[in-house]
């Protein structure tokens, strides 16, 4: 069933479906987009109405939004399998507890049963992945399947994005646009740690803990490769169980420190104070991560992938993200480089992206037009 949003019936000229935002990327993401729309003059001319997760990100960021806009938290389970039967539901019935608008603006991948104008922020690369066994994304994919045709104006983050979801669903092409991402100004200006004098080389790896992020590469690095003391510590944002439930060996844990969720200004310090982001993530529809360190002059240790290579052209160290040998050889070569004192030159990598969140989002807007 498709819902009409007739103009007799319309409440809202905007709602905004962020309610599955929770994981470390999208929330970085959503945070900026919604903040600099709350700061847009124009938009706040409008009604707007809000559905965030209730979890403590949201609820104390909810004082930088637009007092005006009406803003209802949703619950989101810690178990996740109970949290997928409730998304589930959620899905389904949210076309009938979502107040009526003009435009419906989702930023967290499901399109919704509902006829007004619909705008999708595609950020989930398993979407566009059959490959993937995982019953999660099998989910999603199903899910995507049901409501994909209800979309009518699609964004991603880049032409690689854009071309894998269009492959799948052809009538794609014509609705789909890829917009770059900035970085938050919050990256801009910070202070750095050029020189490696600690005792360990330090590689900080800001990632929730889902398969495709590929913390297993550290248990087969550590285990297969690693078999006498080193002077190496990744800082992980996940925690010690997570970890622990890849079967690892947990004699080698002390090279690991395990910070689990932190906030931005955590994220901040954790950059400013480790010596190269480390980045082995198999799959991406963009990699935030990656434009937060190159602002930061961090040297980055990535996967070859083809996300990657598009953000970070030839000044990232790239090696197999299937292959412990091939990372061990990257380690060796940000050692090399710290022990040089190099410092990366990111100009032209970020020359390609927006200035600003409040470009991104101008350029956001317009597609709804």
């Amino acid at each position: 069933m498709k819902l009409n949003f007739t103009k007799s019936t319309i409440k809202y000229n905007y709602c905004i479906e962020a309610s599955n935002i929770a994981g470390l990327g999208a929330i970085e993401v959503v945070s900026s987009i919604l903040k600099s729309l709350s700061n847009n003059i124009d938009f706040n001319k409008n009604k707007i109405y809000l559905r965030l997760p209730e979890i403590s990100f949201w609820i104390n960021f909810k004082d930088n939004l637009n007092p005006n806009w009406k803003i209802i938290f949703i619950k989101r389970s810690s178990n996740k399998y109970l949290r997928l039967i409730t998304r589930c539901f959620s899905i389904l019935s949210t076309p009938l507890s979502l107040p009526k608008c003009e435009n419906l603006l989702i930023l967290g991948d499901f399109p919704l049963r509902v006829s007004c104008n619909q705008l999708l922020l595609l950020h989930n690369p398993h979407l566009v992945d059959k490959s993937s066994v995982n019953s999660f994304f099998k989910f999603h994919r199903f899910v995507f399947n049901l409501n994909h045709k209800f979309v009518d104006k699609c964004i991603v983050q880049t032409d690689i994005m854009k071309s894998k979801l269009v492959y799948m669903y052809p009538h794609f092409s014509n609705m789909t646009t890829s917009i770059l991402m900035p970085v938050n100004e919050l990256y801009l200006n910070q202070s750095n740690r050029f020189n490696n004098n600690s005792e360990k080389t330090v590689f900080f790896y800001p990632a929730s803990f889902y398969k495709h992020k590929n913390h297993k590469i550290i248990d087969t690095l550590l285990n297969e490769i690693y078999r006498k003391d080193i002077n190496l510590v990744f800082n992980l944002t996940i925690t010690e169980t997570e970890y622990n439930s890849l079967n690892t060996i947990n004699e080698f844990n002390h090279y690991i420190n395990f910070l689990g969720s932190i906030n931005q200004s955590q994220v901040i310090i954790e950059y400013q104070n480790c010596d190269a982001l480390f980045f082995p993530s198999i799959d991406e529809t963009y990699g935030l991560p990656l434009i937060e360190a190159m602002n930061m002059g961090k040297l980055i240790l990535c996967a070859d992938m083809p996300y990657a290579r598009f953000l970070c052209e030839n000044e990232a160290v790239y090696f197999n993200p299937n292959n412990a040998e091939s990372l061990y050889m990257g380690i060796e070569n940000i050692r090399q480089m710290l022990k040089d004192n190099y410092k990366p030159d990111w100009s032209i990598a970020l020359s390609k992206l927006p200035s600003t969140w409040d470009e991104y989002t101008s350029n956001f807007l317009s597609c709804i037009k």
